[in-house]
């Protein structure tokens, strides 16, 4: 995997349709809005693997506002899958956590996937945040180096 990280301006043209592969719904490119994102590429075929849009809070903190994973681009084999969902996440992290000393994210209470995998990752959960009607979980991840 090889990591890619744009501005929002570079991410807006691919925006609406990483979007619609990821979530099922349609989301305008003039709404989204972050500080850059993270786009996680296979190496050998190039096609974008997954996404995380970042707010920075400040030099030491930041925010996770969205994520997916591409699961149409996931390269298989018969044997054994080359990248999971867990592998992609963790392949944003691990660059996070060499940025940043706090990494915060907050996920609907009903995406029981996403809460596994940063719960396995080392998130804890610190609260609960109701916003458009829905529940979400927010988490944290402290570098502890």
């Amino acid at each position: 995997m090889k990591l890619r990280l744009l501005t929002l301006e570079e991410f807006k043209p691919l925006s609406e349709e990483m979007h619609k592969k990821c979530f099922s719904d349609d989301r305008p490119a003039w709404s989204h809005t972050c500080d850059f994102v993270l786009v996680a590429d296979d190496a050998d075929t190039e096609k974008p693997l997954g996404f995380l849009t970042c707010f920075e809070i400040d030099k030491g903190q930041v925010w996770i506002h969205f994520g997916g994973v591409f699961k149409d681009n996931i390269p298989r084999n018969a044997l054994v899958d080359k990248y999971t969902g867990r592998d992609i996440f963790n392949f944003g992290i691990n660059y996070l956590l060499e940025q940043y000393a706090t990494i915060l994210l907050d996920t609907k209470n009903t995406n029981i996937p996403m809460i596994k995998i940063a719960l396995s990752t080392g998130f804890l959960i610190v609260g609960v945040e109701c916003s458009f009607k829905e529940i979400y979980l927010r988490m944290i991840l402290e570098n502890n180096e």
